[in-house]
């Protein structure tokens, strides 16, 4: 099994597994919130490709026999709440493994080279989004270690 940054040529197959993530979090959790409709590889290119042009995102990916089978997508973002201090955050947009490689540490090895390059940029606090309908999800990110500490909302308006 090979770890590592993604590169601009794995940018294709990162896209084609962020649909099947993004089905499998639509079948799983049943939320009609996320569309996934007539979205392409070709709609995610741009959104990927800016994973390699910002310092401050990255895309780890783990590979076998060539095979991208899994990726955690991360981002440094900044927070202004009120009554507090601009916040440095990491932020993990997404992680993924193919479900024949599941439960074989491809996560752990993953969401920890991503928190080497959190704290390679000063970042102390990390967050992620899970489905509230996700136990799989939750029961997966629980196990690395992340606890709620808020909870979201949404409003569908027509």
């Amino acid at each position: 099994m090979e770890f590592k940054r993604m590169s601009a040529e794995e940018i294709p197959d990162v896209a084609k597994l962020y649909l099947e993530f993004a089905a499998h979090i639509w079948n799983e959790a049943g939320d009609q919130g996320i569309i996934i409709g007539n979205v392409t590889e070709v709609d995610l290119l741009p959104e990927l490709e800016s994973y390699s042009d910002d310092n401050g995102k990255i895309i780890y990916v783990a590979k076998e026999s060539g095979r991208i089978v899994g990726f955690i997508t991360g981002e440094i973002k900044s927070y202004l709440l009120a009554a507090a201090p601009l916040i440095k955050t990491g932020y993990v947009a997404g992680g993924y493994v193919v479900p024949e490689h599941r439960m074989k540490g491809l996560m752990k090895t993953l969401e920890t080279m991503l928190m080497k390059f959190f704290d390679e940029h000063g970042v102390r606090q990390v967050e992620l989004n899970v489905m509230a309908s996700s136990a799989t999800g939750k029961k997966s990110w629980e196990a690395l270690g992340y606890r709620t500490f808020r909870e979201q909302m949404r409003k569908t308006i027509s």
